[in-house]
């Protein structure tokens, strides 16, 4: 099918017109293919940085200042410690002891670290705690609108109590009706985040 356009390309138009429209062609796909790349699921390495290691000499710094922690692929995290070798045992055991759910792999001066998939009870937990915790900010957020607007009603009808009692009504019920909107938001997230393959 390339193929044919190609031709039909070169039978309809210049060679000048033709080569821009190939350059075009493949400048599109290089922003395709970086898209792409860009796509894919990356860890956070700051979990790996800050796992405490307890050296020979009996301080314990963060895995950061023993081992430089960069990403060798999308699933792969690398530790080197090739500036501090006599630190790799220490690492590996703080590592296997954390609550991360990895074993390191030793390869000289290098810890390599395949990350897993993260499991459907994991998910579930974390979907749970993340629904827990932008609710509460969210409903914070509302409250702290509702009394603002409250006190500045309040100020404005002081003169008339049933003005004032009556837009304070319509507020709560308006602060009612946004948490019952964001509660259904959230709920409807977190159910399309379960459902989401890893």
């Amino acid at each position: 099918m390339i193929r044919l356009a190609v031709i039909r390309l070169t039978q309809n138009t210049s060679r000048r017109q033709f080569l821009s429209s190939q350059n075009s062609f493949s400048s599109s796909a290089v922003t395709f293919a970086k898209k792409k790349v860009d796509n894919k699921k990356k860890v956070d390495i700051r979990q790996y940085e800050d796992v405490m290691v307890k050296l020979d000499n009996g301080k314990e710094k963060p895995l950061s200042l023993v081992a430089r922690v960069t990403l060798k692929s999308p699933l792969i995290v690398m530790l080197n410690f090739q500036d501090n070798p006599s630190a790799i045992k220490a690492a590996k055991l703080a590592i296997q002891k954390s609550t991360l759910n990895v074993t390191p792999q030793q390869e000289g001066a290098v810890l390599y670290v395949n990350v897993p998939p993260t499991s459907k009870e994991r998910r579930e937990k974390m979907a749970t705690d993340a629904k827990g915790r932008i609710l509460n900010e969210y409903k914070k957020a509302i409250n702290e609108i509702y009394s603002t607007c409250d006190k500045k009603s309040s100020a404005e009808f002081s003169s008339r109590p049933d003005e004032a009692k009556k837009t304070r009504e319509a507020l709560l019920n308006m602060k009612h009706a946004a948490e019952q909107r964001g509660s259904l938001l959230i709920e409807e997230r977190r159910k399309q985040l379960l459902k989401q393959v890893v």
